[in-house]
């Protein structure tokens, strides 16, 4: 096999190992899923903790897929080889980690938790003993659980911000940060995927952004619970088209000699500069509300970033 298939081959298994560990978390814990493909060193994805209401406690996820990975073990355990500068990694992150294997063939995914107790000195390097019988179901609820509840609020926000902080340096960058999503109308609360675009040069990352909202609960308090260190305000250049569309159908004079409404476009720039701050570009029949918001940073975001160089 030339080294190009093999390189293709190998992102495939990634990819199904990291959409079954989502379906996993999804499915049978009804937790929220987060891939994190932007700063990505030894950190796959992170789960947040939902008991009737999204909790602030995180994991973060290392997943590993193939059959490779399974080649050392025993009748009891799945011997998983760490190198030092990943374990190192692991155990100084501000969230607790727990490494994944998972079984693509037979659809099961292992894990443990990489701390001082599980992990043992092998040579120059390290190992983990991953048990069998410790499945990635929802009887891994309670111990999960308790991994991720062993942090104070203030804890809670750091890493909460700890997670955005590619998104800020993108921001800071000078990188579009695009949030899109829709609403329906008439549902007003469940699990929602709010999809996030970074939009840098030719390029564009999207990342699937899971949240939960609740009755009673507005899209502005979701979006600034989720983003607080941003800004939020509408993709102008987007919404440009549709505004002044709106605009025509509200105020708009037809014009028949140029078989199109005429406007003021002095009262057009009075009308749109007192629209609300976060509203939707269409709505579909009544029902389907769509958003393309924009973020920028906030003094928050800006204070963060000067911190955490610092502390880095």
């Amino acid at each position: 096999m030339n080294s190009d298939l093999r390189g293709i081959n190998t992102s495939i298994t990634e990819r199904q190992g990291i959409n079954l560990v989502e379906s996993k978390i999804m499915s049978e814990l009804k937790w929220i899923f987060r891939e994190q493909p932007i700063v990505d060193y030894g950190i796959d994805a992170h789960i947040e903790v939902v008991n009737n209401k999204v909790t602030g406690n995180l994991i973060a996820l290392q997943i590993k897929s193939g059959s490779s990975y399974f080649r050392e073990s025993t009748a009891e355990h799945i011997v998983y080889r760490i190198n030092s500068v990943h374990y190192e990694y692991w155990l100084n992150h501000s969230l607790p980690v727990i490494i994944v294997l998972c079984d693509i063939e037979n659809g099961i995914c292992y894990w443990e938790h990489i701390n001082n107790e599980n992990v043992v000195s092998a040579g120059r390097n390290y190992k983990v003993n991953i048990p069998k019988t410790q499945i990635l179901t929802a009887d891994s609820y309670r111990k999960l659980i308790s991994i991720a509840e062993n942090t104070t609020i203030a804890e809670k926000k750091y890493n909460a911000l700890l997670l955005s902080r590619g998104l800020m340096q993108k921001i800071e960058a000078g990188n579009n940060v695009i949030v899109e999503f829709t609403e329906m109308i008439n549902k007003m609360f469940g699990r929602e995927t709010i999809t996030v675009k970074v939009k840098e040069n030719e390029n564009e990352v999207e990342i699937e952004w899971q949240a939960r909202i609740f009755p009673g609960e507005s899209y502005d308090h979701l979006l600034n619970k989720l983003f607080p260190w941003a800004d939020i305000g509408v993709d102008e250049d987007f919404y440009e088209e549709y505004d002044v569309d709106q605009y025509k159908l509200d105020f708009g004079f037809w014009d028949g000699e140029e078989g199109d409404y005429f406007i003021d476009y002095e009262g057009y720039r009075e009308w749109r500069e007192n629209l609300p701050t976060i509203r939707p570009y269409e709505i579909e029949s009544n029902e389907l509300a769509k958003y393309r918001m924009e973020l920028q940073l906030n003094s928050l975001g800006k204070a963060f970033l000067r911190v955490s160089d610092y502390l880095e």
